[in-house]
């Protein structure tokens, strides 16, 4: 898992800096300095502190800036602040309320992470009880939270699909739009079959008036006219 991205590790040194002052520098400084200019310290500090929090989101780790910590924490207080211990039956509950109330568009998750999870079980989360699927449901969370921590799932619970229960074939209400029009235009279009028919029957009338308009320049109106026409010229050859 790639660590935490360095602008977050800066974050969180920022912030402690500003808070704790000289004693945070003093906590990590080794007082050796490399040819960038930088403590050794510290950037070992920062690098030991991106790799444990890799997998962490930004949501976790804006809620670790927020605590309030009675004295400067370390790495792993920092951790739980960030990640407490996680209430898994707690959020199974939530997903089971809020996948009923998302049926209406009245849903409202406390993270993306419960989305997603709920989403993976689908309508299983209303027919099971928390101890038939807790294994389930625990894996489903997990994943889902690495998903989103590394970018694979969108930090954001996405609008109303038409179909939660299969997210694999749910459409949006845009996406319906397009297919329906999509799908309007070819009913609409004309089969190649009476595009044929028609273009044959233009073609036989435009045949029959270049036929009529001969004729009429012969001075013949009629097929028995021109037999009678025809007839005289042909004793004469005899």
């Amino acid at each position: 898992m790639m660590p935490l991205q360095a602008r977050w590790v800066e974050e969180i040194f920022q912030r402690f800096h500003a808070k704790y002052g000289h004693r945070f520098l003093a906590e990590y400084s080794s007082g050796v300095i490399d040819r960038d200019g930088c403590d050794e310290g510290f950037e070992n500090t920062k690098r030991v502190w991106g790799e444990e929090l890799a997998g962490f989101t930004a949501e976790e780790i804006k809620r670790g800036l927020s605590a309030q910590y009675q004295f400067l924490p370390n790495c792993d207080e920092f951790k739980l602040a960030c990640r407490p211990a996680m209430d898994y039956e707690q959020s199974f509950l939530e997903a089971v309320k809020q996948y009923h109330n998302r049926k209406e568009g009245k849903d409202t998750w406390s993270s993306a992470v419960v989305y997603w999870a709920a989403a993976t079980l689908g309508n299983d989360l209303n027919n099971n009880t928390y101890q038939s699927i807790k294994g389930r449901w625990k894996a489903a969370y997990d994943e889902a939270r690495e998903k989103v921590a590394d970018g694979r799932l969108p930090n954001e619970v996405p609008e109303k699909l038409i179909a939660i229960s299969k997210p694999g074939n749910s459409i949006s209400k845009e996406e319906g739009m397009r297919r329906f029009a999509e799908l309007k235009k070819i009913l609409e279009k004309e089969p190649e079959w009476k595009k044929n028919l028609r273009d044959k029957t233009t073609s036989k009338h435009i045949a029959d008036d270049l036929m009529a308009g001969l004729k009429q320049s012969m001075g013949v109106e009629n097929p028995s006219e021109e037999a009678q026409v025809k007839q005289p010229v042909e004793e004469k050859t005899r």
